[in-house]
This record gives structure tokens, C-alpha cells and sequence, in this order.
């Protein structure tokens, strides 16, 4: 809601934007009531979501999404990503240095608990601070050029840093290592 809320403020009356919520687990009690908006909750019997980075100017991570991983994907294909600086995405965001971000960052403005029916108390999450989320969408639709080297940069760290394919063999060397 937080991530409707911020495309909403950042695009009130253009007609040419349009938000894609690509989510799981029960979104679809999420209703828009804004014809710009399509909420796309299935599980797709493919091998990724690449189609949707590819329909995408800009990725929105507001949350912890598949432990941050949409974003990386995301990053790999060169998109443009705003991302909530906290939790898993924090760390993406701090893997810029002095090169420059990977994406922009959006302010934690408050923590909620977390208490699942399934599960129960689960500590914490962020909420991000809408205002912030908004004001980094804008930056990206008014400074393109900026935004696709932002992307291009974090496709460079995506494939070099968080090859998914390098995982594995990774984790096996440290456990021959150590064990």
C-alpha cells in the first residue's frame, strides 16, 4: 500500500504512467481502485519474471520482497531500482561505494511488529516513508539518462557480485574450508 500510495503521489494526473504490482501470497485482496494499475498475482508456471523487468522504467522494492532478491534480479537486467534502505536491500544499497548507488534508496520512516497468524511474533519490519519513495520515482522519470547509468552500473555488480549461478560452488568451498 505504501508503494501505491508513492507512485500515486509521483505521478497524480499523468495519464501515461502506469504501476505493475507483481506479487504473491493472497495481494489480490488488493483491489486498485485506479484503472493505471494492474496487480498481477499468480505464480507463473515460466522460468523468471524477466518479461516484467522488460515492460518496467523503474523497479520499486518498498519492502523485503523474496529476501531482496527482485531486486538484484532487477539490477541485472540494468533496470533502474528504488529500493527501501533496510533489512536484505540495505546491504545491495551499500555495495555502490564510491563508484555511486546501485539504486536509490528510500528512508525507514517507521518499524511495525510483525505477527503472523501462521507463525506468530516475527520481530520487526520497515515501513518506508512514502513522501521519500515518491521524490526517487520522480528523480528517475525526470533524469533518465542518470537513471540508466545507475542501472547499467548495478547490472556490472549484479553479475560480478550475486551470480546466483556462482552461489553454489561458493557455499561448497566454504564448507570444504571449514568443515
Amino acid at each position: 500500500r505504501q508503494a501505491v500510495a508513492a507512485w500515486q503521489l509521483a505521478f497524480a494526473g499523468d495519464p501515461g504512467a502506469r504501476l505493475i504490482l507483481n506479487a504473491r501470497f493472497q495481494a489480490d485482496r488488493f483491489v486498485p481502485d485506479d484503472p493505471l494499475i494492474q496487480v498481477v498475482d499468480s505464480n507463473e508456471p515460466t522460468r523468471g519474471i524477466l518479461h516484467w523487468y522488460r515492460q518496467a522504467d523503474v523497479l520499486l522494492a518498498l519492502g523485503n520482497e523474496g529476501f531482496g532478491l527482485p531486486l538484484v534480479e532487477a539490477m541485472a537486467t540494468g533496470l533502474p531500482a528504488v529500493a527501501l534502505d533496510s533489512e536484505a536491500q540495505a546491504d545491495v544499497l551499500a555495495a555502490g561505494g564510491k563508484e555511486g548507488p546501485l539504486a536509490l534508496p528510500v528512508r525507514v520512516a517507521a518499524w511495525e511488529k510483525v505477527d503472523s497468524p501462521a507463525f506468530g511474533p516475527a520481530g520487526v519490519r520497515a515501513l518506508p516513508d512514502v513522501q521519500d519513495a515518491a521524490r526517487q520515482l520522480r528523480w528517475v522519470a525526470e533524469h533518465r539518462a542518470e537513471a540508466r547509468e545507475i542501472g547499467r552500473r548495478a547490472s556490472t555488480w549484479a553479475h560480478t557480485q550475486r551470480n546466483v549461478w556462482s552461489m553454489g560452488p561458493a557455499t561448497l568451498d566454504v564448507i570444504e574450508r571449514y568443515a
